[in-house]
């Protein structure tokens, strides 16, 4: 489960689409399965910045945490990884 203890975290996410970001986890909703980044980057050939970025759970492939390589997550396990229930 991401509990508030990750907030501030930096983590990087891979979409279904195979688009990767990195960013800054600033809010969690497990009720609807988003979590949100700030100092959002776009890494690939277009590399872009966004102040923040709203991901669903569903769009996302693949989520680490920058910190700690080791703590991956994987397509459906993502939904259960957000899920505070």
């Amino acid at each position: 489960m991401i509990r508030s203890s990750v907030l501030g975290r930096t983590i990087e996410i891979t979409t279904f689409r195979g688009i990767r970001y990195s960013g800054t986890i600033i809010q969690v909703n497990p009720r609807s399965l988003y979590v949100t980044l700030s100092k959002v980057r776009r890494i690939g050939k277009r590399e872009t910045f966004y102040d923040f970025f709203v991901f669903r759970a569903t769009d996302i492939q693949n989520l680490y945490f920058d910190e700690d390589p080791a703590i991956i997550c994987r397509g459906p396990k993502v939904n259960k990884l957000i899920d505070a229930n």
